[in-house]
């Protein structure tokens, strides 16, 4: 616990009962638990404790990399499809292109 000036309590620290990594501890801790005692019976139980990094891995690449790689590429598509200008030339030259290229637009009154 981390005491205030006045004696008073600010931060009593994390839930142990919470959601979210603590969860994951807790059946990472049952896992190692189980492999343990299921050791006297077998020799093979050890690779059940191999889901605990595989799991962690496919955690990893569905919450972080594969999220972070399609945005990186989507915005790479982007800068290349809409905001890029080739090579040599000015804003300009890119801008106005010819009239057949220009969409017309036609207003109506109403």
């Amino acid at each position: 616990m981390v005491y205030a000036q006045f004696n008073s309590v600010m931060s009593d620290g994390g839930d142990l009962a919470g959601k979210g990594l603590v969860d994951y501890g807790w059946d990472a801790v049952y896992i190692i638990w189980f492999v343990l005692c299921m050791a006297v019976f077998t020799n093979w139980i050890w690779l059940l404790s191999l889901s605990l990094p595989i799991f962690a891995g496919w955690k990893l690449w569905t919450s972080l990399i594969q999220p972070a790689l399609a945005m990186r590429s989507m915005s790479k598509s982007l800068v290349e499809g809409n905001g890029a200008t080739p090579a040599g030339k000015g804003k300009r030259a890119t801008k106005g292109g010819t009239s057949q290229q220009k969409e017309r637009v036609k207003y109506v009154k109403r």
